[in-house]
């Protein structure tokens, strides 16, 4: 009897001391510790420029959530570049689950691609490095264009002589290479364009440069009167990438000698007096002579040249009296003007009174 009672004892306590192990085996599986972590939404967010100058500055939205099961603050967050700058963060610690957006004001690049990374600190440390990559495109970058002329480049010129134009050709080109115009292609006998070297270069950014080729159209033939020439121009790059941007040298012919008809208003109260005339033109072989058969009161007082190397240019003075009775009608003076080419012009001098 005592052996029984004995092993029922002895089996009734190793059941209660296994019952209370397996009690505290079970409450520790089931107790969860405090795991916080942030996670990024959006791990890449790309940003293009568009064809307006605001589009350069935009904002960047990143999206985070917290996938933990306890509350997570941010501590910090580091861009690394000057053109980025954090705009709006949350403050508050995120509860668990919860979302929020991270604003960052972005500048794009003006030409070309740019990767910024943004580190994002947390509080307590999130499992993994944080780390978000704005990818910054800006505008394409330009080749080559024309600037001037914008279209055609009209040259009037007169027989026998030479005429010159310049013009500039404006490029953005990478700074530190070559000068990518090195010449033109003309299918007009006797016109050539001239480059005058070195371009002026403006730097824009770390990897662009601003080039202006000062070029001169040279033009040593004139058509036929009444006849226009069209010499088609395109400039030679060296990049083979780059198109060709034709345009055209439109050349025509134009009197040598220009003068309009000059109107010389005197009242008699103001007379005698003298008067000017100007006659301006492209060639220096020509004369001027004026009428023989001048009225008394009408006087050439001088004949003076006053042009420079490139036009000759006339000055007129006449001396006006008064006339013996008052004009009915205006006076007029013949101004004869001859050229070996053009010929012989007459320019009428009109001489009236006021009343």
């Amino acid at each position: 009897m005592n052996f029984r009672r004995s092993t029922f004892l002895c089996l009734s306590l190793i059941l209660v001391i296994s019952n209370s192990v397996g009690c505290r085996r079970y409450s520790s599986r089931t107790a969860v510790p405090a795991r916080p972590n942030l996670s990024i939404v959006t791990p890449v967010v790309e940003l293009r420029a568009g064809d307006d100058d605001q589009s350069s500055h935009q904002t960047a939205i990143i999206r985070i959530q917290n996938t933990g099961n306890a509350p997570i603050a941010i501590a910090s967050i580091s861009t690394g570049c000057g053109c980025a700058v954090v705009n709006d963060t949350p403050q508050t610690p995120l509860e668990s689950g919860s979302t929020a957006e991270i604003a960052i004001r972005v500048h794009l690049p003006e030409f070309g691609d740019q990767t910024v990374a943004v580190q994002i600190t947390t509080t307590p440390l999130s499992d993994v490095p944080l780390r978000v990559e704005l990818k910054l495109h800006g505008k394409p970058r330009p080749v080559p264009r024309l600037l001037h002329p914008l279209g055609d480049l009209r040259v009037s010129m007169s027989s026998g002589s030479t005429a010159k134009t310049a013009f500039v050709i404006q490029t953005w080109e990478q700074l530190g290479s070559s000068p990518w115009l090195c010449g033109f292609d003309v299918d007009l006998p006797r016109c050539r364009l001239v480059m005058e070297e070195p371009p002026v270069e403006k730097v824009l950014t770390t990897e662009l440069v601003e080039r202006r080729y000062l070029a001169r159209l040279e033009v040593e033939s004139v058509p036929a009167p009444e006849e226009l020439k069209i010499a088609y121009v395109v400039p030679k790059f060296s990049l083979p990438t780059v198109p060709a941007i034709p345009f055209r040298v439109l050349i025509e012919s134009r009197p040598k000698i220009r003068a309009l008809p000059a109107v010389i208003n005197v009242s008699r109260a103001s007379l005698p007096t003298k008067r000017q005339i100007f006659l301006q033109s492209d060639s220096y072989d020509w004369t001027c002579t004026l009428d023989k058969d001048l009225p008394e009161w009408i006087k050439l007082a001088s004949i003076d040249d006053v042009g420079g190397p490139s036009q000759r240019m006339l000055k007129l003075t006449l001396a006006i009296s008064a006339p013996p009775e008052p004009l009915s009608a205006p006076a007029l003076i013949k101004c004869l003007i001859s050229d070996p080419e053009v010929g012989s012009i007459v320019i009428p001098i009109y001489v009236s009174e006021e009343r």
